[in-house]
């Protein structure tokens, strides 16, 4: 009798939820969650994507500046032959 009571408080629960949930709405949210999820993915995709690209041109600067330090403490270089002098980098 115990499992019985058990039971018919549970359906009765289940039934009294699912009278103070309109179906419609819930999946209505669910999707646009969904959506927003989605744009919040690729945005942070195209910012790693960003960082990648900024962090590996930090890296060919860094060995420009290590190769011309190289020249100068060796008195090897030649500002003449540098491809580099007269561009502007910063505007």
């Amino acid at each position: 009798m115990k499992m019985a009571s058990a039971m018919k408080m549970t359906s009765e629960t289940i039934q009294a939820i699912n009278g103070m949930m309109n179906v419609k709405t819930l999946a209505k949210t669910g999707m646009e969650l969904q959506k927003n999820m989605m744009k919040m993915g690729m945005m942070q995709e195209m910012v790693e994507e960003t960082m990648e690209v900024d962090s590996d041109l930090d890296e060919e600067a860094d060995d420009v500046i290590d190769n011309i330090v190289d020249q100068i403490a060796n008195n090897t270089y030649d500002a003449k032959n540098d491809p580099l002098v007269g561009i502007k980098i910063f505007v």
